[in-house]
């Protein structure tokens, strides 16, 4: 998971959304937005790297993903 993260064209879109978001106001984050983004991206991992896709047919795997955003969303907006 680590992997896609870290590098290659996916990650710089998995960062950039955050990023756009703290830059327009829309997220607030304690620390550097490169790190608060790089964190999102570890965080909601298993949901898009291609090595856990054998997981995102199981049973509940959608409520799991609907569950980890919300938080994340809830999170960011404070």
């Amino acid at each position: 998971m680590e992997q896609s993260c870290r590098s290659g064209a996916r990650s710089g879109r998995n960062l950039q959304v955050p990023r756009d978001g703290v830059e327009s106001g829309a997220f607030t984050v304690p620390g550097p937005a490169e790190t608060e983004a790089r964190a999102l991206c570890h965080a909601t991992g298993r949901f898009h790297d291609p090595c856990c896709a054998r997981e995102w047919g199981r049973a509940g795997q959608g409520e799991f993903e609907a569950v980890v955003v919300d938080l994340l969303l809830r999170g960011l907006h404070t």
